[in-house]
């Protein structure tokens, strides 16, 4: 996800998944993997784009399932974070994996996870509840944003 997804352009209709996926609807895996020509944008060639945060973690879900690693989607603030069930850790926002401030960084992706008591002092003590509070939309992307040169 580091080097490779890229965040698409515009929004979610139907027109613009078709001119990017080449399919009406969420992208499929595969065409994430494969990556695509965004027929809107064609200077950028072929790129293996995702539909933003939630894009990403519908993406990572995807393929952590077919690992048997459980993961939850969960909806902050117009974002998707995702929480991963059996290590008790956490993604403050699914775009983080490929902000400029990680892929320009020496330091292991690793470091964009956060603990189960960090989640709950930022967005929620109710662990998969989805947390709507102005202080939690103040920590989406926080451990990006912070992430260490």
């Amino acid at each position: 996800m580091r080097q490779n997804l890229w965040h698409f352009f515009g929004s979610d209709t139907f027109d613009n998944c078709n001119a990017i996926w080449q399919y009406e609807g969420y992208p499929p895996l595969s065409k994430i993997v494969q990556g695509t020509v965004d027929m809107n944008n064609p200077s950028f060639g072929v790129r293996h784009w995702t539909m933003g945060c939630h894009g990403s973690v519908g993406f990572l879900n995807a393929v952590l399932r077919v690992l048997n690693v459980p993961m939850q989607p969960v909806w902050t603030c117009g974002h998707e974070l995702a929480c991963f069930l059996t290590e008790a850790k956490y993604l403050d926002h699914g775009d983080d994996p490929y902000n400029q401030n990680v892929t320009n960084s020496m330091t292991t992706s690793l470091s964009l996870l956060i603990d189960e008591p960090t989640y709950q002092a930022r967005f929620s003590m109710d662990l998969l509840v989805n947390p709507t509070s102005p202080a939690a939309c103040n920590y989406v992307g926080y451990a990006a944003y912070n992430f260490p040169p």
